[in-house]
């Protein structure tokens, strides 16, 4: 837990720095409106890892929310209910979650609880972007082991081309070690309403099978 709240603090006081950052995790959509990303990642070997996230809003001040992921040896599947701490309007959000669902781990699915505190700021300037970073708690209610996972986000958007992303991930087990991972990729535009197309490339040093291949697709409904 030390470890990801350290890390936490290093990226609080490090990001912030990157100067032409402006939108995510801890922004609320609006009352009817909603905004999904569902991505692949094929790994060395051809092993995918699939997911999908979405969020709705309900309330003016709550967000309805669903996150499933499937891998090779685990999967999760999470609702959740989303709500901002303090004034929406200030140039940096924070925002907190509470969901419930499953666990699947060797093959076997368990329930499970979740919590997350997100923070997000958008900058702008000569180029726009945002960033954002969400420390998340997991409980396995079966087993009882902990899961503390930090992800962090900058987004770039230059005037013309497609925007720049760099996506960090990591996740601490129990007493297993920290695993994380390091994704660079483009965001660019598609023919179809409100929707964007993600081409990145996956670094998961622990791992076996390093590199990934990252395609998504943004779509705002």
């Amino acid at each position: 837990m030390w470890h990801s709240l350290r890390l936490l603090y290093s990226l609080g006081l490090i990001l912030p720095l990157i100067a032409g950052i402006g939108q995510a995790g801890a922004w609320l959509e609006p009352v009817g409106q909603g905004f999904s990303a569902t991505t692949a990642t094929v790994r060395q070997g051809g092993r995918t890892e699939l997911s999908y996230y979405a969020t709705y809003g309900l309330r003016p001040r709550l967000n309805l929310g669903v996150d499933l992921n499937r891998g090779q040896n685990y999967a999760h599947a999470f609702v959740f209910l989303r709500q901002p701490l303090g004034d929406q309007n200030l140039a940096s959000k924070w925002a907190v979650e509470l969901g419930a669902g499953g666990l699947k781990v060797d093959g076997i699915w368990m329930p499970a609880l979740r919590g997350s505190l997100s923070f997000g700021r958008g900058l702008t300037g000569s180029v726009s972007g945002w960033i954002a970073a969400d420390f998340t708690f997991e409980t396995n209610q079966i087993t009882r082991q902990r899961t503390y996972k930090l992800d962090a986000t900058l987004g770039i958007r230059p005037n013309t081309g497609p925007a720049h992303l760099l996506q960090f991930e990591s996740n601490r087990t129990g007493s297993h070690a920290t695993s994380y991972s390091l994704t660079p990729a483009l965001l660019f535009p598609l023919p179809y309403a409100q929707s964007e197309g993600l081409l990145g490339l996956s670094f998961s040093p622990a791992r076996k099978d390093r590199l990934g291949l990252k395609l998504g697709l943004w779509h705002r409904f």
